[in-house]
């Protein structure tokens, strides 16, 4: 079933589908794409610690965290997993962007 955008009672074309269905087709790639490649550039701003992002997310935390301002724990575990979801995300980007080409 096709999604129609209406706006002011006029159908909108929109070239494409971003919440298909389906799971199949140029719309779910360009998702997943765009999810990759927004994850992934987040995930390596923490493993790589641009501008002390890492730490600056860790002292969000920990100012926040029940019992008063204290240090919870370091910005080792955070590198660590934005490392992971950066790679995982970038993969999946890489891998809709060969999807999308080879169905085109």
């Amino acid at each position: 079933m096709e999604a129609t955008v209406v706006m002011n009672g006029t159908p909108m074309p929109h070239l494409v589908d971003f919440a298909s269905d389906s799971g199949s087709g140029m719309g779910s790639y360009a998702f997943r794409l765009a999810w990759g490649l927004i994850v992934g550039l987040i995930g390596m701003t923490l493993a790589l610690d641009v501008r002390n992002s890492a730490m600056r997310l860790t002292d969000h935390f920990s100012s926040r965290a029940p019992g008063g301002e204290t240090k919870i724990f370091s910005s080792v575990p955070v590198r660590i997993i934005g490392g992971i979801l950066g790679v995982c995300a970038l993969g999946a980007a890489v891998l809709a962007a060969v999807k999308m080409d080879s169905s085109a």
